[in-house]
Order: structure tokens, then C-alpha cells, then sequence
């Protein structure tokens, strides 16, 4: 969408200033019942929370987005994900350079089938850690004492990991996999603590 495009659907000028653009784009928030985010920074969070807004944000498509990120979102009170393309292409799948930016598909068409993409895979493995961080969590809402206070533990790093802000020097989670492994042994040790009949 142009400039001029996007000002039209505003309802400024073409013309006008910043400030202009950001009051429209504050107004336009304000009618919203829901509002998605390209770019999620901590004010905008902090206004659209204390106008009721219902928040969602828009990001890529990867094991990170659909698991720490999702998380760190959650963890923020947000309601909604909202992932990049399914099957955007340029010219050929197979060859990157040919387009005026990088082909985004999780999966692929062939004269004969549907193949799968790597990207699919990761973010199905984003989806499953999602699941494990949101059984936990579930349990620790239900447990106490140490097994519950380490699992919360590993749901803040999972959700500090998700750098919902994309802040530079975030802390990182170097092995997801390990990461996950640690998460599914609190599940463990939280259920066999829980009482009998939860």
C-alpha cells in the first residue's frame, strides 16, 4: 500500500506530517474492538491495554513466532496471532533471487502434489511448545511449593526467550529442544505432586 494510499483510507492529506498520520491512526485504534499490531512496542501495548483494546500482533512464520513468541504474547494478555503467508511466491519456489523478496510458503504446488515445506515442520514444533509451556502452566496454576515455583520459572524465561518487544541482547534459549525436554519433566514432577483427583 502506498503512502497516498494509506493516508486516503486515514482520511488526511497526502501531505500531512507525522503527527497527523499518528492522530488518525489513534483514532482509527479508538473505534477498533481489536487492533493487530505490526510492530509491538511497550507503549503501544500499555495505550491500546488501558483503552480495553483487545490486542493480536502480526508476526513471521517460524518455530520462535508459533512457540516463545506466542507465549511471550500470552504472557502479555494478548488474544491473537495473526502468521505470515501460507504460499507467497515470486517467480520460482525453488529459486530465491528471482523475486522482488524472498518466497514465504509453507508448502509448495507440483503439476502432481502438495509437498510440505521445513517451514510447516518448524512451526508445527513452535505449536507443540506452545502446548507444553500452556500444560504447565495450567498445573502451575494448580500446584505449590517447589515443583510449582521452578515450573515458573521456566515459563518466565520461555516468555522473556519469546522477546515479544524484539528487544537487541534478549535473553536467548540456545537449545529449544533441551528447553522443551526441562518443561516436559516440570509436567512430570507437578502432575505426580498434584492431589489425587485434579
Amino acid at each position: 500500500m502506498s503512502r497516498e494510499e494509506a493516508c486516503q483510507i486515514l482520511g488526511v492529506p497526502h501531505d500531512a506530517d507525522e503527527a497527523a498520520i499518528k492522530a488518525a491512526h489513534r483514532r482509527l485504534m479508538n473505534a477498533l474492538g481489536r487492533t493487530t499490531l505490526g510492530r509491538v512496542t511497550p507503549e503501544a501495548v500499555e495505550y491500546l491495554k488501558s483503552k480495553g483494546k483487545q490486542i493480536g500482533y502480526y508476526g513471521g512464520c517460524s518455530r520462535e513466532e508459533f512457540g516463545l513468541r506466542q507465549w511471550a504474547a500470552d504472557a502479555e494478555g494478548f488474544a491473537a496471532h495473526y502468521a505470515w503467508h501460507a504460499y507467497v511466491r515470486y517467480g520460482d519456489p525453488y529459486y530465491d533471487l528471482d523475486g522482488r523478496e524472498p518466497d514465504v510458503c509453507v508448502f509448495y504446488y507440483t503439476p502432481s502434489e502438495v509437498r510440505l515445506s521445513l517451514r510447516l515442520k518448524a512451526v508445527r514444533a513452535g505449536a507443540y511448545d506452545y502446548r507444553y509451556l500452556r500444560t504447565l502452566a495450567d498445573l502451575v496454576a494448580k500446584g505449590d511449593g517447589e515443583p510449582a515455583a521452578e515450573a515458573k520459572r521456566l515459563l518466565d524465561q520461555a516468555a522473556l526467550a519469546g522477546n515479544l518487544y524484539r528487544r537487541s541482547g534478549a535473553p536467548r534459549i540456545a537449545d529449544i529442544d533441551a528447553f522443551r525436554r526441562k518443561v516436559a519433566e516440570a509436567i512430570i514432577a507437578l502432575a505426580r505432586s498434584a492431589p489425587k483427583g485434579d
